[in-house]
């Protein structure tokens, strides 16, 4: 099926490989970011969304953040990152947040609040990029990852596809010294 669902379940997540402990030559990059998924494509038909937890572990939030932080910001761009109010939005906020302040970029923690009110934030000229950590209408176990351009849209496929393909190599692409790494701030 387009955009991924065909290695997705029934909502629309990515589906865990329950035997990746078990396999032999599984893939590294995957364990790295926090255990072996199956996909054929990380975006689904609204972002990046799993259990919390388990398909979705801070470290993939991580690499999110640092690709996104070199693909739509660069060293000297910001973005904003928003969440709802599932227990896990804080965990994968900090997560994103290192990861794009690793890459130089500057990063705004806009707090608690719905999805169009970050994209009005995405797109008023102030950020590269914004992030909302929410899984909409989906049970309070899961979560996802919305990606919004500096106009505040979500991304087309071509676009999330370049995105994907920095998330398995994302700590190939280095960062700065101590001084130019991003600042992290609350409020928008």
């Amino acid at each position: 099926a387009a955009g991924g669902d065909r290695d997705r379940d029934g909502r629309g997540h990515a589906r865990a490989n329950p035997l990746a402990g078990l396999v032999p030559g599984r893939d590294p990059v995957a364990d790295a970011l926090g255990g072996s998924l199956s996909v054929g494509r990380l975006f689904g038909t609204d972002g990046i969304r799993g259990v919390a937890n388990v398909d979705l572990r801070p470290p993939l939030a991580h690499a999110l953040g640092r690709a996104v932080a070199h693909q739509l910001a660069g060293p000297d761009g910001a973005l904003v990152v928003g969440r709802d109010t599932r227990r896990s939005g804080g965990m994968r906020v900090a997560a994103i947040s290192a990861g794009a302040a690793s890459m130089g970029t500057d990063v705004r923690i806009a707090g608690v609040l719905p999805t169009p009110a970050l994209a009005f934030l995405s797109g008023g000229g102030a950020f590269a990029a914004g992030i909302m950590v929410s899984a909409s209408h989906n049970p309070a176990d899961d979560n996802g990852l919305k990606v919004l351009d500096s106009r505040g849209f979500k991304l087309d496929e071509p676009a999330e596809d370049a995105l994907e393909q920095l998330i398995w190599r994302a700590e190939e692409l280095g960062g700065p010294r101590n001084g130019g790494i991003g600042r992290i701030t609350d409020g928008a």
